[in-house]
């Protein structure tokens, strides 16, 4: 269509008016030239109910409610002395995900056997997201993943909600506007017990001081930082395997000593990469420093401890890709891999 009619096109879905930038001067001026204008997100009917009404960080309008949100989160959270305080929680979490696999591995008798890598990086990223916030891990987790999952899920299903997001009729009659108010009510469930949990444990003078924060930002916390940090590593396995002269190349530079631009790195030096330089922008993920300490220290460790293979032998090229499209772009099936130890 952008051939045809333009790099800018002004569409309609239902009752939305819908803006497409088809090229990349389009979209420097979208996101660069009038990047104030645009901060703020669009509310699908679903989205405006699992964040209540964009009241949560993720999907607040760009104002000072949302830049409070955001510094309380900064500096409670999120700032580098901050997330390497983590790190010992990182180490564990991962070290369990590794002796899990390895336990897997030694009950088969020929020690390899096919592991579901989705779920168990799912579990394990939960795992500290939720430790990091609130010193303890969720003891309804694997309830609360999935209701995350599915909504995921429902955002990026048809909803004639979402055309019409101003009839409330046709909200009333949604089965993804329903599905959705289900999944947030059962999120915040969980969330809440948590909240409880924390201030019971905290004795009485903690319980009877009133929340500071609504829990629509403990769930961007819990949801956000494992949703998104555990896609970004399945599909970073699902490309390595996928590519076996990649994933090759990847373990040996993780195993021995590598060159980077001409330098030699000894094995085992600890990496950053400029990520401030890649994105910058005033909505950019405020766990960002978080996040990426979390996905580093398990690809490596995964890829460092393991070969991993496809199942069945398939060759290169044969394993599936087919993206499950949603808020996040996951894998439509679970990850499935031979995971082979290498290291006791």
């Amino acid at each position: 269509m952008s051939g045809t009619y333009g790099p800018l096109m002004l569409l309609r879905f239902g009752s939305v008016p819908t803006l497409v930038a088809s090229s990349s001067e389009a979209a420097r001026d979208v996101m660069r030239t009038h990047e104030l204008a645009f901060c703020s997100r669009y509310l699908s009917a679903t989205l405006d109910i699992i964040s209540c009404g964009g009241r949560d960080i993720l999907f607040s309008p760009y104002n000072d409610r949302w830049r409070d949100l955001r510094k309380v989160c900064m500096l409670e959270l999120f700032n580098p002395r901050r997330v390497l305080s983590f790190r010992t929680v990182r180490e564990e979490e991962v070290a369990r995900l590794l002796r899990s696999i390895s336990d897997q591995c030694g009950g088969h008798h020929a020690g390899v056997v096919v592991i579901n890598l989705s779920d168990g990086i799912c579990r394990m990223v939960n795992d500290v997201v939720v430790r990091t916030a609130i010193g303890d891990r969720c003891k309804h987790r694997d309830e609360f993943l999935h209701e995350l999952d599915e909504a995921v899920q429902l955002t990026g299903g048809f909803s004639l909600a979402d055309l019409y997001p101003s009839s409330r009729l046709v909200r009333r009659f949604s089965v993804a506007a329903r599905d959705m108010g289900r999944c947030q009510k059962n999120v915040y469930r969980i969330i809440e017990s948590i909240i409880h949990e924390r201030k019971v444990a905290g004795g009485p003078r903690r319980r009877r001081r009133p929340p500071r924060r609504p829990p629509q930002a403990a769930e961007d916390i819990f949801a956000t930082g494992s949703d998104t940090s555990s896609t970004v590593l399945v599909w970073a396995m699902s490309e390595l395997v996928k590519n076996p002269r990649v994933l090759h190349k990847a373990q040996s530079e993780c195993r021995e000593a590598c060159q980077v631009m001409g330098y030699d790195v000894p094995k085992g030096t600890k990496v950053f990469v400029n990520v401030w330089a890649i994105a910058d922008d005033r909505r950019i993920c405020p766990g960002i420093t978080h996040g990426l300490a979390n996905m580093e220290l398990v690809l490596i460790s995964l890829l460092y401890h393991f070969d991993w293979e496809q199942p069945g032998g398939a060759g290169s090229g044969d394993l599936d890709m087919t993206e499950a499209f949603g808020i996040t772009l996951k894998r439509k099936s679970k990850l499935m891999l031979k995971a082979i130890p290498r290291v006791n």
